[in-house]
């Protein structure tokens, strides 16, 4: 799999390619991507490009068939976790951008001397890495 950022007209442009012997190249705008919501039960291209976001991110090992059932709806309840998203199994346009991202996106930017909810959820995920070893207090 083969992924580039690029700028074009001041938006952000990803390239993903799935470089195996059944390529296929996938654009997407990283702000704002057209795609349409999926969830178990969808079938189709759109479910197959998922499939193959989900393998590339590690999070789907099943076949890319273009079927929506449990194994995906696991493998993207578990990606919306690692990029702190709702984990409701459903890929809309947010869930969307984050596969195409690889990272979390809509998230505030804290830094030295920011506080609140954001902050402790930044403290929790470090101590829970082993970077943060103070309390949990936003």
């Amino acid at each position: 799999m083969y992924t580039e950022e690029r700028s074009l007209n001041n938006e952000t442009m990803a390239l993903v390619a799935d470089t195996t012997a059944q390529s296929t190249i996938a654009f997407a705008e990283t702000t704002g991507v057209n795609k349409p919501t999926l969830q178990m039960g969808s079938t189709g291209q759109a479910v197959k490009e998922l499939q193959q976001l989900l393998y590339h991110w590690g999070y789907y090992f099943g076949p890319i068939d273009g079927i929506f059932g449990v194994q995906v709806q696991n493998a993207v309840k578990g990606y919306q976790h690692r990029v702190f998203l709702k984990e409701d199994g459903i890929v809309g346009p947010i869930t969307w951008e984050a596969l195409y991202s690889g990272a979390p996106v809509n998230m505030p930017v804290v830094m030295k001397g920011s506080s609140g909810n954001a902050v402790k959820i930044v403290q929790n995920v470090l101590k829970i890495n082993g970077y943060y070893f103070g309390f949990i207090d936003g």
